[in-house]
């Protein structure tokens, strides 16, 4: 073999060797002080918040109508004419008042012959209970006489009577909603002639489905919203024993106390109906992400500091942040970030500040 070819080979096999020998070097350097190789994916970082579940009531919202506790309509009990209307629409009458009064002329002249008679046969009676106990009339005659009285005080308390139904008067104390006659008019036993409400407690009227009526619980407070922008406290009074044929649903009822009649009758209001007390996490809207199959979730961070998917239920929301259903009672959750890593990623968790109840990310 040629000397220069033998020195070239030595060389070649020399500088193959400080190749390998620094590549070795290298990759121990690499294990010792644990640094990984400069190909390896660096780890994301995600911002998380340690979450436990509180107890809360989830509520059903149900539109419903106002409607007066009590509603009646006079009615007359007697052919008259209308004499005079005693309450203006829109007023408030005490129980017992008059608030349509019937000419009463013919009455009282009934009533003034029925006591003149009453006081004539009174006479005859005594008269002869006075001969009977002297033999000077027979038993017979007293009992004519006696009947004779007794018919007289009958037709007197048909007159007294009939002259107090001249007066139609309020069975309770309400607000006149509406008078249905005028002066002058004639009306006979049966005639509308005024409706009467009484305000005095509002009665919220409802309707819940077959599957939700069983989560209801007479006596619950329930919220009420009105129109106005108010908001009122009553009590969930009545709830229907048999469906609907229509619409398979049941009726309620929530009663509350409107003492100044403020609230009327017949108006659109909310009903916030509490149904049952269940295990929920109050988040930020912002948490929520999507996994690959559209479904609607959080993630969260487990105990290797790996991504997890969650699909949730949300049960409730409002100003304050939104209410979730179906995750577990303690979760590490990622608060910012979680769109940028998938289930399974391998991640550095990095605890949120809380402030109040309110994630900075």
């Amino acid at each position: 073999m040629n000397k220069s070819v033998f020195i070239a080979a030595a060389f070649l096999l020399a500088a193959v060797l400080w190749l390998a020998s620094g590549l070795i070097w290298h990759e121990e350097q690499a294990a010792t002080d644990g640094t990984a190789p400069d190909d390896a994916p660096a780890l994301a970082q995600v911002r998380v918040m340690d979450m436990r579940a509180q107890e809360m009531t989830n509520s059903l919202s149900v539109q419903g109508r106002t409607r007066a506790e009590r509603s009646v309509i006079l009615r007359a009990e007697m052919t008259g004419q209308v004499a005079e209307i005693q309450g203006r629409k829109g007023s408030r009458v005490e129980a017992g008042a008059a608030v349509v009064r019937l000419d009463a002329e013919d009455r009282r002249a009934r009533l003034a012959e029925a006591r003149a008679l009453v006081e004539q046969r009174r006479i005859e009676f005594q008269a002869a209970e006075r001969l009977a106990a002297r033999d000077f009339a027979s038993r017979t005659r007293l009992a004519e006489a006696r009947a004779r009285l007794d018919e007289a005080e009958a037709r007197l308390a048909t007159a007294q009577t009939e002259l107090q139904r001249t007066q139609i008067r309020a069975p309770f104390a309400g607000v006149l909603d509406d008078t249905l006659v005028e002066v002058g008019d004639y009306v006979s036993p049966g005639s509308d002639v005024a409706r009467l409400l009484d305000l005095s407690t509002i009665v919220v009227l409802g309707e819940v489905s077959e599957r939700q009526a069983g989560s209801l619980a007479i006596g619950a407070t329930t919220e009420i919203r009105l129109l106005d922008g108010r908001v009122i406290q009553g009590r969930l009074r009545w709830i229907g024993s048999a469906a609907r044929e229509a619409t398979r649903t049941f009726p309620v009822e929530v009663e509350a106390p409107n003492p100044d009649g403020s609230i009327p009758h017949g108006i659109t209001a909310e009903l916030r109906l509490p149904l049952r007390t269940v295990p929920a996490h109050r988040v930020s809207p912002a948490v929520l992400t999507l996994d690959e199959r559209g479904a609607v979730g959080v993630k969260t961070v487990n105990e290797e500091d790996v991504v997890e998917f969650h699909e949730v239920t949300i049960i409730s929301d409002g100003p304050d942040g939104i209410w979730l259903g179906g995750l577990p009672e303690a979760v590490r959750m990622i608060v910012l970030g979680q769109d940028w890593v998938r289930a399974g990623d391998k991640v550095i968790p990095v605890l949120a500040p809380v402030v109040g109840a309110e994630v900075r990310p």
